[in-house]
């Protein structure tokens, strides 16, 4: 592949326009069209950036922060609209900054109308085969705390317990077009979980344009979801009751002997960082630092490789040359960006984060 030479992206008519316009001149075939668009990079693409700094510490509850999310491999924004402004304003804007929500690991997903939006995207994006991307560049801006753990580690990532995660979400359609009610688009969303946003002007199976969005939903694949027991909640006995209190012990909740253990879910995150690590922070290097990483289709090297030994030298995971996640990415796929910090007094200071996400039509 050729290296970047220029920041300007076509549209999906722009790509289809210059395709036409080779075959029509060359008479050449669909394969080779395909090549020379590739060669040049010449995709569409869409651009997520954060716009306000956040520090990341150590410690449970707070040291695995959400930051940002791709828009859905395919969906072309330029023809659909993420965040109406006539309808939930609340989530103009938000969208790529929603925190995830655990599903249940049984939790059933609708596949009939998620598959019927995803053909919708389709054929308005017209994305190349089942694997349309072609790369994703990240840029991070951040630093650690300053300081290590009293060793010279000299502008390297040795012992660096600061960096960022990449994540994998994956759409799901929660009604299919033309059937809610306007009444019932409010209770569907709210039944809906977290993050979920609208798409208009859809068409149904039967291929009626429909006034009321869908309601599509995120389900996060990576990092993975674990069932973990729910605090209990404090219960009051007769024991504990007040003496001076007017309420009647009868009267005060107790615990049933015998109450099944209350589950809940959270996301399971490495304790250090992994082989599949995005960028590490130098270490106790205070300064910001700026990391233009990029993910490519073509990637093929291998974990156990010298090359893959200058990734780890730069901060990045070993296992992340291999283009495995590029190449596993289908339509509908939402690409996400974790920051990590582990141990006491360690802070991940993030100033800005970038996802460009590039695909093939």
């Amino acid at each position: 592949m050729a290296e970047d030479t220029q920041d300007y992206s076509p549209s999906v008519g722009g790509v289809l326009d210059v395709k036409d316009f080779l075959f029509e001149k060359f008479q050449l075939p669909v394969e080779i069209l395909d090549t020379i668009i590739d060669h040049a990079q010449y995709w569409p693409h869409t651009t997520v950036k954060t716009t306000t700094s956040t520090t990341v510490n150590s410690g449970a509850g707070h040291e695995n922060r959400f930051i940002i999310r791709s828009y859905p491999i395919g969906f072309d924004s330029d023809q659909q609209n993420l965040d109406p402004q006539q309808q939930q304003p609340i989530f103009k804007n938000n969208y790529p900054y929603t925190d995830p929500i655990p599903w249940p690991l049984e939790r059933k997903f609708p596949q009939e109308s998620t598959k019927s939006l995803l053909d919708l995207w389709r054929a308005k994006s017209q994305y190349r085969a089942e694997h349309p991307c072609a790369k994703i560049v990240f840029t991070t801006k951040s630093h650690d705390q300053g300081w290590g753990d009293g060793g010279n580690h000299g502008e390297t990532y040795t012992g660096s317990y600061t960096w960022f995660d990449v994540g994998l979400e994956k759409i799901s359609a929660a009604g299919e077009s033309g059937r809610q009610t306007t009444a019932g688009l409010a209770q569907l969303a709210g039944n809906v979980p977290s993050p979920h946003f609208y798409i208009f002007n859809a068409k149904n199976i039967t291929d009626k344009i429909s006034p009321l969005p869908v309601i599509c939903s995120h389900r996060t694949i990576i990092p993975m979801v674990k069932e973990v027991p729910k605090d209990p909640e404090p219960v009051v006995g007769p024991d504990d009751c007040d003496p001076n209190s007017e309420d009647k012990p009868d009267l005060i909740a107790k615990k049933p002997e015998h109450e099944p253990e209350k589950m809940t879910y959270e996301f399971d995150h490495p304790l250090l960082p992994g082989t599949d690590a995005l960028q590490k922070n130098i270490t106790a290097k205070r300064n910001i630092q700026e990391c233009v990483i990029t993910w490519s289709a073509w990637d093929d090297i291998n974990p156990e490789s010298l090359e893959a030994n200058e990734l780890a030298n730069k901060g990045r995971g070993s296992a992340t040359g291999t283009g495995d996640f590029v190449r596993g990415l289908v339509a509908g796929d939402v690409v996400t960006v974790w920051a990590k910090s582990r141990f006491p007094g360690w802070t991940n200071n993030v100033e800005g984060v970038q996802i460009d996400v590039y695909w093939r039509v």
